[in-house]
């Protein structure tokens, strides 16, 4: 999902990545790291909850907007252009939705296919 984000991003000048995967053009790693892990361990200890799981995402995607994001502006590995702190906590917020609303219609899925 990641990675169909990070192209909207660079069609809509949202930021610019300075330093990429060697196999991506404008992709940094974070979607290929740090975010899965921390997806992973955010739906072990509040799934099937969902209102848990939005309280402990905001609270990390809070901390990566506004603490997070500027250390990584002044490592130079991305740069915010046509998106805010703010917004960029809100595009994290929609994602963690979605991610959510996947693992609910996958678990529906699995139940269907073991019956």
């Amino acid at each position: 999902m990641l990675t169909v984000v990070f192209q909207i991003a660079d069609g809509f000048n949202w930021w610019e990545v300075n330093k990429t995967l060697f196999f991506f053009v404008n992709m940094t790693p974070f979607p290929f790291g740090i975010f899965i892990i921390g997806t992973l361990f955010i739906f072990y200890f509040t799934y099937p909850g969902f209102w848990m799981f939005m309280i402990i995402n905001a609270a990390f995607d809070l901390f990566q907007a506004f603490v997070m994001n500027p250390i990584f502006e002044k490592l130079n590995i991305y740069t915010l252009k046509e998106m805010n702190h703010f917004l960029l906590f809100v595009l994290m917020m929609v994602i963690a939705v979605l991610l959510f609303l996947y693992q609910k219609w996958q678990d529906t899925a699995f139940k269907l296919s073991i019956k």
